[in-house]
């Protein structure tokens, strides 16, 4: 006898999703402006006159972007209260863990973006009076933000596909409520095709939108 589904659980019981879509579009929303913060500060130290704090910085990102993201979330929340004797909560751990990845890859793709940007605009800037962080924040990064605008969407959905991996410290987001449901209900195909559909209806418009974000920009980048 073939799988009989039943979704009437899932209509039944829609407040378990109703709670891990509000809880993973707060972590996400946190983590990506954290991440974009912690981009700008470490664009700034690389492009710093100052050799040692540019390793350092090129250091870090490098362990951020290179170890597996769970295995970072695992070390931060479990092994990094003991080693420094500070209490730090699940969300704490989630939070940090993921902006400190995400920036590590967003950082480099800012990077790439400061680099296109003629050194001829710093110099005008200071011609016209600008010291260095007026011209970082009136010149230099309005454009590079104009022209990362898709890869910044990018992220942000990478940002809210990473949020799930918080459901191994048990934050209430989209799986980690999936499977409380899961555990209720006994029906696990109908409350992942659920989830599923989840995803797809917050990632899609953004997915789309980078795309067309991207098409404008190599347009505009044509006529000039």
């Amino acid at each position: 006898m073939g799988y009989i589904w039943n979704f009437k659980v899932v209509w039944e019981n829609l407040e378990f999703f109703q709670k891990g879509i509000y809880f993973t579009l707060l972590m996400s929303a946190q983590v990506y402006i954290l991440s974009l913060l912690l981009s700008v500060l470490f664009l700034i130290g690389l492009k710093s006159r100052f050799q040692f704090l540019r390793f350092i910085i090129g250091g870090c990102l490098e362990v951020f972007r290179n170890i597996p993201l769970l295995v970072f979330l695992i070390w931060v929340y479990y092994a990094l209260p003991i080693l420094i004797n500070l209490k730090i909560t699940a969300w704490e751990a989630c939070l940090w863990t993921f902006a400190l990845n995400l920036s590590g890859f967003l950082t480099a793709s800012l990077k790439g973006k400061l680099e296109s940007i003629p050194r001829s605009q710093y110099h005008s800037g200071l011609v016209l009076g600008l010291n260095k962080v007026q011209i970082w924040y009136h010149i230099i990064l309005p454009q590079v933000f104009r022209a990362s605008l898709p890869d910044l969407l990018n992220f942000l959905i990478l940002a809210i596909k990473s949020t799930s991996l918080a459901s191994v410290i048990a934050i209430p987001e989209l799986l980690y409520q999936s499977n409380v449901l899961i555990s209720n209900t006994y029906r696990p195909l109908e409350v992942y095709s659920v989830l599923a559909l989840c995803y797809t209806l917050i990632l899609l418009p953004l997915s789309l939108g980078a795309g067309l974000l991207g098409k404008k920009l190599q347009l505009s980048t044509k006529n000039l």
